[in-house]
């Protein structure tokens, strides 16, 4: 790793940023108030940028949990896409240097955590004008006051000093390119205000560029300063490129890479291409000589190869376990651990913390083990948490919750209902399809099958206006946020049964699918109906929407003033759904009856053969 000079880096960003001020100003005296405000951050700034190269220049892989990786030995180029062209890394950093910000969605494992230290670190080696704050929001989550803002100043100001207001000026300039790892991470209850301060510096600080990761979030669409941007799946040749850098046995990577075929590829694509999960296939392709079928059977495996490979050092080496405990103990242990740190969205954590958490598990669990051991074991035997500096978090976060779906599973008569319904649970993780994949007659009997019963004895087919009933039972609060002649739609609250819809749609992911060839009309007059809809409304005498047809009607004399009109659906909103939804706002139903008809027959199926047993 190439050592950091952060006197020249400094010098580098000065220049460049006075140089961009003086082409946006004619007054001398302001150039130079700039300059000399650059300089006195760049120089309170030093020892904590110092500290950051060092934190986003090095990576902790799956393959060494406790060894620091230099990352740009690591680092395969990825490509991002709109859903309408693709960027390159240059491409975005380019943007960045402009001023743009962006949001960087993934599914887990894609690397979005190493492209964003990616980000910063090429910052560093090539200022462009900008220094960058580099912050992980899972930091967040422990501290009391969760302000972004005057968090990022406290950290890199340190004992100088640099002022608050300083600080805000600076940004005002454009000085800063802030990117924040992590939105996922996020403590759910802390996430609306979170995203509430991100919104706020998009508006506030136009010209500080502001990038922010995180798994796939429909409140993306609506930040206006943003543009979303998703990291596009490995190619076959990046997950070879990723394989072959690899730190790792070269006699076992050979022999994988000689069965990596186009072919091979092509087969086990949804495995291969994500840098996490092709790096794992590698492991149990090792173990096993074949490819699970599915997400759980390849934790399942991957946890195996893990244990394996700890008793193989151990025979290598005479090193025994720090706790003596078996792999079977070790499973029931951590599956508790990653239940309690799930439910408090705690995805890194002090020792003493995870001391705390594991005492639990252990507990829970009827077992005689010492925690710190168990946590000595976790980190140095298996490998499936790590730890970096004071902080131990897990190798990855989808082990956590491949483990918290298998407790559940495996928990007594009654949990699953209950815990479906009151459990913090993240809707767009794996928890829920791993859960439905590991015991689907558990999930329906316990859950599903009475859900979907209650739904369609309360909306049967001869109830008129069944569908829009039921999506206002389900979304009864909204917002419009009117910006010119555009307007944004959101959903204000959510409703329990908004929330048990959509678990229900992550375990029966292929019964939601859209009906295909359905042709979708241009946004001016998808935007058209739902204003229409909107003002209908209005006239109705809904409360909240007074005043939305001259505002939009007159927002051509102030196109930059938004206002945000929110409002509670009536009970007659079948126009307001048909707009939305593109007239085909009966589809969810339809999708729950199929459900239904799905269910029942596998009932059926399990009645008649328990009949043939006892015939």
């Amino acid at each position: 790793m190439s050592e950091f000079d952060t006197n020249k880096f400094a010098a580098e960003v000065v220049v460049q940023a006075t140089e961009r001020a003086a082409a946006q100003v004619v007054d001398n005296k302001l150039v130079d108030a700039i300059r000399r405000l650059y300089h006195t951050l760049a120089d309170a700034y030093s020892p904590f940028l110092e500290k950051t190269y060092r934190r986003v220049s090095t990576i902790r892989t799956f393959l060494r949990p406790t060894e620091s990786i230099d990352l740009l030995q690591a680092y395969i180029p990825v490509k991002l896409t709109d859903r309408e062209q693709d960027y390159s890394v240059e491409d975005l950093l380019d943007r960045i240097a402009r001023g743009d910000s962006f949001v960087v969605s993934a599914l887990a494992g894609r690397g979005k955590s190493v492209l964003m230290r990616y980000l910063a670190l090429s910052m560093y080696h090539a200022p462009r004008g900008k220094i960058p704050l580099f912050l992980e929001l899972r930091s967040i989550n422990s501290l009391t006051s969760k302000e972004i803002l005057p968090f990022l100043h406290s950290q890199y100001r340190g004992d100088s000093g640099v002022s608050y207001a300083d600080f805000l000026r600076a940004l005002e300039k454009g000085y800063f390119c802030l990117i924040l790892d992590g939105f996922d991470e996020v403590s759910p209850p802390d996430r609306d205000h979170i995203e509430a301060q991100i919104l706020s510096i998009l508006d506030d600080f136009e010209a500080c560029p502001l990038v922010v990761s995180g798994r796939s979030d429909d409140r993306f669409h609506s930040w206006e300063h943003a543009h979303v941007l998703h990291l596009k799946p490995m190619s076959y040749d990046q997950t070879r490129a990723l394989i072959e850098t690899a730190k790792y046995d070269e006699d076992v990577k050979r022999v994988f890479l000689r069965r990596l075929t186009p072919e091979f590829f092509e087969k086990h694509e949804s495995f291969l291409d994500t840098p996490l999960l092709a790096i794992m296939l590698m492991l149990t392709f090792e173990e096993y000589a074949e490819i699970p079928h599915s997400l759980h059977e390849f934790y399942r495996n991957a946890f195996d190869t893990l244990v394996r490979r700890h008793d193989a050092m151990k025979s290598q080496f005479l090193r025994e376990t720090h706790s003596g405990c078996t792999a079977e103990e070790f499973k029931r242990i951590f599956s508790s651990f990653c239940v309690f740190t799930y439910s408090k969205s705690a995805y890194a954590f002090h020792r003493d913390e995870a001391i705390e958490y594991l005492k639990r598990a252990i507990k829970q669990q009827d077992l005689e083990v010492d925690a710190t051991k168990i946590l000595d074991d976790l980190i140095e035997s298996v490998c499936l948490l790590q730890e970096e500096g004071f902080e131990i978090s897990f190798v990855h976060r989808s082990f956590q919750e491949y483990f918290c779906a298998l407790f559940i599973s495996n928990a007594p008569s009654g949990f699953v209902e209950k815990y479906l319904e009151e459990a913090s649970l993240r809707i767009h993780d794996d928890v829920l399809p791993m859960l439905y994949g590991m015991n689907p007659e558990r999930v329906e009997e316990e859950w599903a099958y009475d859900f979907v019963e209650d739904i369609i004895k309360k909306y049967p087919t001869n109830l008129r206006g069944r569908n829009e009933k039921f999506l206002r039972a389900c979304y009864p609060r909204w917002s419009a946020d009117v910006l010119s002649k555009s307007v944004i739609v959101v959903i204000r609250s959510e409703t329990k049964l908004s929330r048990c819809l959509a678990i229900l749609r992550r375990f029966y992911p292929k019964m939601f699918e859209s009906p295909k060839g359905r042709l979708l009309p241009e946004v001016e007059e998808w935007q058209a109906a739902v204003v229409s809809a909107l003002k209908n409304m209005e006239s109705d005498g809904i409360a909240g929407l007074e005043g939305f047809s001259s505002h939009i009607d007159d927002s051509d004399s102030r196109p930059n003033e938004g206002k945000v009109f929110n409002f509670e659906l009536p009970e007659e909103c079948g126009e307001f759904f048909d707009a939305l939804y593109v007239g085909d706002h009966t589809g969810v139903l339809r999708s729950i009856n199929r459900i239904r008809i799905a269910q029942r027959k596998r009932r059926e199926k399990g009645q008649e053969f328990l009949t043939s047993l006892f015939d």
